[in-house]
C-alpha cells in the first residue's frame, strides 16, 4: 500500500505517558471464571517475559522505519489518559480511510486495562471494539490484524490485577470507562 502513489499511509504509535514514571503500575490479567467468552475481551495469560517481548517491539519498529523509509509517515502519540479516546479520534478524524489496529494476545498495560470494558464486539479487542462500536461516530474502515501465535494461542476472559489488586468489574460498572488506577 505504501508504494502506491494514490496512498498515504500513517503508523502511528501509542506510548504509555506513564511508562517513565516510577509509579507505573503492574498489570496481571488472570483468567476469569466469571466472565463470558461472548460478551467479554480475551486474552493469552501466558507468563512472558515483558523486557523481552519490549526489546523485540523496539527491534521490529526499527527495521520497519528502516525498510520503508520516507513511504510511511511515523507518529508516536504519548497517552497520558485513556488511549481510547486517542483511537477513536482517529477513526472520527476523516484524514484516515482505513484504520488497521492490531489485536496483541499480550495488551500493553494501557490496553490491558481496558479489559473491564463492556464490549460490543469483543473478538476485535479493546481498541478494534471502540472504532467498529455503535455511537462513537468514527468514519474510518477498520481492520483488525492479530499474528497468529501457538505458544499463547489459548485465550481466555480475564480479571485485571492491578498492583496485586484484582480488579473485577461487570459491565454497568465499567460502562464506557476504562478503569481507574488506583
Amino acid at each position: 500500500m505504501a508504494e502506491h502513489p494514490g496512498v498515504q499511509v500513517t503508523v502511528v504509535r501509542f506510548v504509555d505517558g506513564k511508562a517513565g514514571s516510577d509509579e507505573q503500575s503492574e498489570v496481571t490479567l488472570r483468567p476469569s471464571h466469571t466472565k463470558n467468552a461472548d460478551r467479554s475481551y480475551t486474552f493469552s495469560t501466558a507468563v512472558v517475559d515483558t523486557h523481552k517481548e519490549k526489546e523485540l517491539d523496539e527491534a521490529a519498529v526499527a527495521e520497519f522505519r528502516q525498510r520503508m523509509g520516507s513511504l510511511v509517515r511515523f507518529e508516536e502519540r504519548v497517552v497520558v489518559g485513556n488511549v481510547v479516546e486517542e483511537v477513536v479520534s482517529i477513526g472520527k478524524s476523516r484524514e484516515y480511510g482505513l484504520v488497521v489496529v492490531g489485536k496483541g494476545r499480550l495488551p500493553s498495560t494501557m490496553v490491558a486495562q481496558l479489559a473491564v470494558r463492556p464490549a460490543e464486539h469483543p473478538e476485535l479487542g479493546p481498541i478494534g471494539d471502540a472504532l467498529a462500536s455503535s455511537g462513537h461516530g468514527v468514519t474510518s474502515s477498520v481492520l483488525v490484524v492479530q499474528q497468529h501465535d501457538m505458544t499463547n494461542a489459548d485465550e481466555v476472559p480475564v480479571s485485571v490485577v492491578v498492583d496485586g489488586h484484582a480488579h473485577e468489574h461487570d459491565a454497568e460498572a465499567a460502562k464506557g470507562t476504562p478503569m481507574e488506577e488506583p
